[in-house]
């Protein structure tokens, strides 16, 4: 199985147990993230971020993003998590492409300028 070949980071506050192969755990303090990720991004062609909301609060924060997907669902919220609630200046996008599926979910896809 391919997956199990792609090495993966997991970040965590607090030490969970790695079952997957090829896994590396961090934890999860604002710098420490921020240097192993940009010593990660000069290693590797490619990073795939499968995370939640908190997570990506800080990748935006810290700039450590070069692409962004975002899937904008047809429910409106009246609460909850917001992704851009630490960005602490401008950032400008890029629209690559989008997508609509059949449940109305817009795929964003967006470079960094």
């Amino acid at each position: 199985m391919r997956l199990n070949e792609i090495p993966k980071v997991v970040i965590s506050s607090s030490k969970v147990d790695l079952v997957w192969r090829n896994s590396k755990q961090i934890v999860s303090d604002n710098t420490s993230v921020a240097s192993e990720l940009e010593a990660l991004k000069s290693r590797v062609n490619r990073i795939s971020v499968e995370s939640g909301v908190k997570t990506w609060q800080s990748f935006i924060h810290s700039g450590l993003y070069d692409e962004l997907w975002l899937l904008v669902h047809p429910v409106i919220a009246s609460r909850g998590e917001r992704l851009f609630d630490l960005a602490n200046k401008q950032q400008s996008l890029r629209l690559i492409r989008s997508k609509t599926y059949k449940n109305g979910v817009v795929g964003l896809h967006y470079q960094r300028k």
